[in-house]
């Protein structure tokens, strides 16, 4: 009995051989009709659905394969659109391997097991099985009794997940990769088996940092897709079991928890803090605190926004995971900074470096390093941060106005990157009516108790930058009170 009474294409028997290491005309003829299957479906968008869909669902829009998801048979439909069908013929297939040969086994579908609908757009076909495929020929407006249409589906049974597991047994640092079981597959037209992908959503705990540069412990949830794993976009690295629901259907909702996954993995999430900065205080960088990121050339980008007036004392905070139990801090400046370049950096091996003094005009850039070394297995962990101290400068103004309104009020110098500092201010006949060795702050315009008399007055600075520059200044200051 011929498979299909299409003399140009082929011809296959019950329980057909195709040898595929000989590459025979028949199994190019095979090849051809899979090739008029596929454009037959995607050109005339036909697909196949369950006509009951509490009984299964397609696996996707190209209607490769049904997933049956009730033990019971089930009926589906193939449905054709702006189009009648007629001449339609139905098979069931299942192939098989032995050895190096492909077994194709057909039956032809009784006419009592199948239902052209009264305006001939879609057929049902009833009763139909798991691990089956179905093949329909038939003809319309495309095609005639020459050269019919036809079009594939296979059906396999939808089978809950029963484990996510991992390799137990391996020292996981990065890269976490969960194995889904059991794995479903179908058959395409060619006879080679396709594994079915799953929609997975899952949830999980994880050591996160937090929108105040430090970190916490949060929950974490994310979709992936996967036919036997998956690999997790974020590592988990605190202990925690994973919630996993199988969305790939629905109409279907399967929810389970794993056993608990123990993480040897470390992560950081350090900063940089340094004090705040001071009125007047001539810093191109406004932020007074540094977050470390994951790659050199970020840090060094990021180093334009941080604060650049010298001497900074600065506090390095880790925010490591407690899994991590060894730290290493190294700071580097110049070209070897810039480059990532850490391997005669001065380190310092605390969890968190308080007060630590960076003078000197320069690019300066620190590789946190934190590691849970246990046993001979090592997982370690990378961050980034830079800074950049400018070379030192003095601004002084001519004038001010103490007049209480909040606007130059005082007479202050502005700055950057000194370290020592001093200024004495002279009335018109000689008197020093102010000196200080603080930068930072500045004359009120008092002398005594009272406010001094609008006028001139003289100024004489005396200061040393970060940068080893000397700076001795004199000129006039004028005190005016305006209304």
């Amino acid at each position: 009995m011929d498979f299909f009474k299409i003399p140009t294409v082929i011809k296959i028997k019950y329980g057909g051989v195709v040898p595929r290491n000989k590459y025979n005309t028949m199994y190019k003829h095979l090849l051809i009709l899979s090739s008029f299957i596929v454009s037959s479906v995607l050109s005339m968008a036909q697909s196949f659905s369950f006509s009951d869909k509490e009984n299964g669902f397609p696996y996707n829009s190209n209607g490769e394969c049904l997933l049956l998801t009730k033990s019971k048979e089930a009926s589906i439909i193939f449905f054709t659109k702006d189009s009648s069908v007629f001449n339609v013929n139905c098979y069931e297939i299942t192939f098989s391997n032995v050895e190096d040969s492909l077994i194709i086994d057909t039956t032809q579908i009784a006419t009592d097991n199948y239902i052209v609908s009264s305006d001939s757009l879609n057929v049902t076909l009833k009763n139909i099985k798991a691990n089956t495929g179905y093949l329909i020929t038939y003809g319309d407006s495309s095609c005639n009794l020459d050269q019919p249409c036809h079009a594939f589906t296979w059906v396999t049974q939808y089978l809950p997940i029963d484990s996510i597991t991992w390799d137990k047994d391996t020292v996981i640092c990065a890269d976490l990769e969960l194995y889904i079981s059991p794995v479903m597959t179908y058959k395409n037209e060619y006879g080679n088996e396709q594994k079915i992908k799953r929609s997975l959503k899952l949830s999980y705990n994880s050591f996160l940092p937090d929108d105040n540069g430090g970190a916490k412990i949060d929950l974490i949830h994310g979709n992936y897709t996967g036919s036997s794993s998956i690999v997790l976009d974020s590592f988990p690295y605190v202990a925690t079991p994973f919630d996993v629901e199988d969305v790939t259907s629905t109409t279907i909702s399967q929810k389970l928890t794993t056993d608990t996954f123990y993480t040897q993995a470390v992560v950081a999430y350090p900063n940089m803090k340094t004090t705040t900065k001071q009125q007047h205080e001539g810093d191109t960088g406004i932020d007074t605190m540094n977050i470390f990121v994951s790659n050199i050339k970020e840090a060094v980008e990021n180093a334009k926004t941080f604060r650049t007036s010298g001497p900074l004392s600065l506090n390095f905070t880790c925010n490591a995971n407690e899994m991590s139990n060894h730290y290493e801090w190294a700071i580097e400046r110049g070209t070897n900074a810039n480059q990532g370049e850490f391997r005669n950096a001065f380190v310092l091996f605390e969890k968190d470096i308080n007060a630590y003094v960076i003078s000197d005009p320069d690019l300066y850039c620190i590789e946190l390093t934190v590691s849970n070394i246990r046993n001979d297995s090592v997982c370690e962990h990378k961050s980034y941060g830079c800074l950049r101290i400018a070379e030192s400068m003095l601004n002084i103004p001519n004038a001010f106005t103490p007049n209480g309104d909040g606007t130059n009020d005082e007479f202050r110098v502005a700055y950057r990157s000194i370290e020592s500092f001093y200024i004495s201010i002279y009335d018109q006949w000689g008197r020093r009516v102010y000196e200080s060795e603080d930068i930072t702050k500045g004359w009120d315009g008092y002398v005594g108790s009272k406010l001094g008399t609008i006028g001139t007055y003289f100024y004489v600075i005396k200061a040393k930058g970060t940068d080893g520059e000397e700076y001795k200044e004199k000129g006039t200051i004028n005190l005016i009170r305006s209304k």
